[in-house]
């Protein structure tokens, strides 16, 4: 049946392929289209990230970086070679600590949690943003003098000692007054 036609889509589909000899089957079995640039940026949120980042191919938990890049994307779902592919899952403690370089920081969906100085020592970082982060460990942040605006949602649910002591002006905007206050 033609999905073609508007006014009655039960129509026999016309198959011309066995009634003349010169049809070709390739010529009109792929519609040419491009995909939109929303699409597009949707699965580059998913799937793209940033050389040098390590993984533990097992766990999906980020384990370090050694890139170069000031701006770090740690994906959905990452490609380890092979045509495998892993579920990043989380970030080891200190998996970025002591990076100088690093201005921010894109968290996969899947990563709930901060853990213990993830990003200690990290003096050029501005910013991380994650839609799913439920706790941030101990010392976290600590000693990241670049980190000004810290925008903690109601997902968040506990906040470690110290884990922005170094910092040198936080601005917390929290839906859990325990959470602000720690």
């Amino acid at each position: 049946y033609s999905v073609m036609d508007d006014i009655d889509p039960l129509k026999p589909f016309e198959d011309y392929s066995y009634t003349t000899g010169s049809y070709n089957d390739a010529e009109n079995g792929v519609i040419p289209f491009e995909i939109p640039f929303e699409v597009a940026e949707y699965v580059a949120e998913k799937t793209c990230y940033s050389a040098g980042l390590k993984v533990n191919q097992t766990t999906g938990v980020i384990t370090g970086y050694n890139g170069t890049d000031d701006y770090v994307v740690i994906p959905e779902y990452m490609n380890v070679g092979d045509g495998d592919v892993v579920k990043i899952t989380g970030i080891s403690t200190s998996a970025f600590k002591g990076n100088i370089y690093i201005k921010e920081v894109r968290l996969s969906d899947f990563i709930t949690e901060i853990p213990d100085n993830a990003f200690e020592g990290c003096s050029s970082l501005y910013g991380v943003t994650g839609g799913s982060v439920t706790s941030i460990g101990a010392s976290a942040f600590k000693d990241c003098t670049s980190m000004e605006n810290v925008i903690i949602d109601n997902y968040v649910k506990s906040i470690g000692l110290n884990a922005f002591v170094g910092c040198e002006r936080i601005l917390v905007n929290a839906a859990n007054i325990k959470v602000a206050e720690a």
